[in-house]
């Protein structure tokens, strides 16, 4: 009971990396854009401060700083991504195209590597390409469906934040004590 007592935030902090991890697995896209529309509050209310800062700061004071600018433009941003949330969710699919670009030309750069271990008769040249057939695959991929991808990574982002929200509970019933932890550093 003690474990349980001294390790409360871990597990809390646990049940809520499994919590998130279920509601990214059942519906990425709108997870994401939901988190977009917070971003856009938190953007909206620092907006909202630092004009209401540069108005109460004396005028002196107020002329030599930029919180108006600030402000605005951090208002701009927040009424945008609540308004336009799935704007800047599919937006994030041309995101994923530029990266799926990158990855293909990385690939295509890793074939010409292979070939050259290959000429210098390197032994290990067959990682190189599969490596690179790896790479332009994934690349055709993304570019392919990057609607997909964007949902992919919110899925695998949902598998690996419950598996260790699991695992931290794990080690919370199953690891040593701090007590004990201590005790054997300091006998080596």
């Amino acid at each position: 009971m003690k474990k349980i007592k001294n390790s409360a935030g871990n597990l809390i902090l646990s049940i809520c990396e499994i919590l998130l991890g279920i509601v990214l697995l059942v519906n990425p896209v709108d997870f994401i854009g939901g988190i977009i529309v917070i971003v856009g509050v938190v953007f909206a209310v620092m907006g909202l401060f630092n004009i209401i800062g540069y108005f109460l700061t004396p005028v002196r004071e107020a002329t030599v700083g930029t919180k108006l600018t600030e402000g605005i433009i951090g208002l701009a941003v927040g009424i945008f991504c609540i308004c336009k949330s799935g704007w800047v969710t599919a937006t994030l699919s041309v995101i994923a195209v530029i990266y799926g670009i990158i990855v293909l030309l990385t690939g295509v750069v890793k074939v010409q590597w292979s070939i050259d271990l290959l000429r210098l008769k390197q032994k290990r040249w067959i990682f190189a390409l599969i490596s690179a057939v790896l790479s332009i695959i994934a690349g055709v991929i993304i570019v392919c469906n990057p609607f997909t991808t964007v949902s992919v990574a919110g899925i695998f982002a949902g598998v690996i934040l419950t598996v260790e929200g699991i695992l931290d509970i794990i080690a919370v019933f199953f690891g040593k004590s701090d007590d004990n932890v201590y005790a054997e550093y300091g006998k080596k």
